[in-house]
């Protein structure tokens, strides 16, 4: 009976897994959805990113010192402009200043660089030390912007109450989730993980490869 107990227990932890990294996808692929449907983040942006890091509900909270911690998903631009299965990452970071209060936000951070690749494929990585960051441009700033922002390793978007904001990550850290990862391609290598063939079966994978297609091509 106890055996029983425990089998069914694992698989109760195992739907339940599966349910909150398909529901994290799927979370991510309507931030970016949000990101792009208000028509501002220029087509140029996307086609020529390496890669893009989405965190629905990134959560910035504190009293004078505040702490600021997000999940979200990473996707690869191929050559091809095809593009790889999401990865899991978490983002957290501290910051100095009167804060008081609670927001959680639609945070997206587009890596233009080879650079910049190379180092979101290692298993941790600082913004503002490794790589440059500069708030990212919209369509109506994008012409003056290109000639003079353009060689930062990351562009980042922060979107409040459905306005496009600039916002500071120099000091975040950018960590892979192994345990993520690992559960749903049998491993936290992702170097492997974006070389498997896409996951076409988990809906929200299917979504954002839409929203994504439809962006860059």
């Amino acid at each position: 009976m106890k055996k029983i107990v425990t089998i069914f227990t694992c698989i109760l932890l195992t739907v339940k897994l599966f349910g909150a990294v398909e529901e994290d996808i799927l979370e991510a692929t309507n931030s970016f959805k949000r990101f792009v449907e208000t028509n501002k983040i220029p087509k140029q942006v996307i086609q020529n990113a390496k890669a893009i890091v989405i965190i629905p509900n990134y959560m910035k909270a504190g009293f004078l010192i505040g702490g600021q911690y997000g999940k979200g998903i990473v996707v690869i631009q191929k050559a091809n402009q095809e593009w790889t299965n999401p990865f899991f990452i978490s983002l957290a970071g501290g910051s100095l200043g009167l804060q008081i209060g609670f927001e959680a936000n639609d945070t997206m951070l587009v890596f233009m660089t080879q650079k910049s690749l190379k180092e979101l494929l290692d298993s941790k990585i600082t913004i503002g030390t490794e790589l440059s960051a500069s708030v990212g441009p919209i369509k109506e700033n994008y012409n003056k912007y290109k000639e003079i922002n353009f060689q930062s390793d990351i562009l980042t978007y922060y979107i409040k109450e459905g306005l496009f904001l600039g916002a500071s990550f120099d000091g975040a850290v950018i960590n892979h989730d192994n345990e993520r990862n690992s559960y749903l391609y049998g491993t936290s290598n992702v170097s492997s993980i974006i070389d498997i063939p896409k996951k076409k079966d988990i809906y929200g994978i299917r979504e954002l490869d839409k929203y994504l297609d439809r962006y860059t091509k």
